[in-house]
């Protein structure tokens, strides 16, 4: 049972198994306290472990997806770093702090089943890193996205500078955390960092959620596999790649899932969403 929530709220469709997650700090355009990074871990391991679960929408809720790190929780690092013991102590505290907020980003690649990222107004900071850990993201035209850390004081430590690049292609990626500058929406597809964009908030949840549908309704097995195996690829080579898919392969391959729709296949059905899986 996922446990009282402060920061998010996280609904969750019977009819299509689309769990959808809102940022909830709309009066600070969702800045990310260092609760809100606790509640993105329990809440994302929680779907993780959600059998009726088969995909995910990540929003803002008012006219921001996330504004990045909320300042005053940035600043309650440093001061408890600094109350602490010597400077080596406090340094290793200090770098235990950032491996925690990593993994709270890190929970979303983790999850096992796709995670669609939908932003709107600003995306900014803290809020790259983690629409960098989805697997897909989309925009309205007028979002305003910016790797914003080197202009605050310090590098992006939270997963951008680790997945960026392998979005956009290493050059662009160098070009965004250097120069700060901000970009829109309609940049970000040009990009390839997001799937399509929308013309308002209203019509981008109601797309992304249309498209997370049409995932869901795909085989569990083969959706969840399809994920784990991209995420082994990105940092694997093609050999090991395919020897690993391989494994996978040969475990689920002769599955219920692959019978059902080979069978709606043969009788016509063609369309994947006329097969009913059933969950993991």
């Amino acid at each position: 049972m996922l446990a009282k929530l402060e920061t998010l709220k996280v609904s969750l469709s019977p009819t299509t198994g689309v769990a959808t997650v809102m940022l909830s700090l709309p009066a600070s355009a969702n800045a990310l306290t260092l609760r809100a990074f606790e509640e993105l871990a329990q809440t994302f391991a929680w779907l993780d472990r959600h059998p009726d679960v088969r995909a995910v929408v990540l929003g803002g809720e008012g006219s921001n997806f996330c504004a990045g790190i909320n300042l005053s929780s940035l600043s309650s690092l440093f001061a408890a770093g600094d109350s602490q013991g010597c400077e080596g102590r406090r340094n290793l505290r200090l770098h235990g702090d950032i491996r925690r907020l990593q993994d709270a980003v890190s929970s979303l690649e983790r999850c096992r089943v796709p995670v669609l990222a939908a932003v709107h107004g600003a995306c900014l900071g803290g809020a790259v890193d983690l629409i960098c850990a989805a697997d897909v993201r989309y925009a309205t035209t007028s979002a305003l996205l910016g790797v914003i850390e080197a202009d605050l004081g310090f590098a992006a430590d939270l997963g951008t500078l680790a997945r960026l690049h392998r979005l956009v292609g290493e050059g662009r990626a160098r070009e965004l955390a250097l120069t700060c500058r901000r970009f829109s929406g309609s940049e970000a597809l040009s990009y390839g960092l997001v799937s399509a964009c929308y013309d308002s908030a209203e019509a981008l949840m109601e797309g992304v959620q249309a498209i997370a549908a049409q995932i869901a309704s795909k085989s569990p097995l083969a959706l969840t596999g399809t994920k784990a195996e991209l995420l082994y690829a990105r940092d694997a080579s093609v050999q090991a790649a395919l020897d690993h898919v391989a494994w996978r392969n040969s475990a689920t391959l002769l599955s219920e899932d692959l019978r059902k729709s080979l069978d709606a296949r043969a009788a016509g059905k063609m369309k994947g969403a006329a097969v009913v899986f059933s969950r993991l």
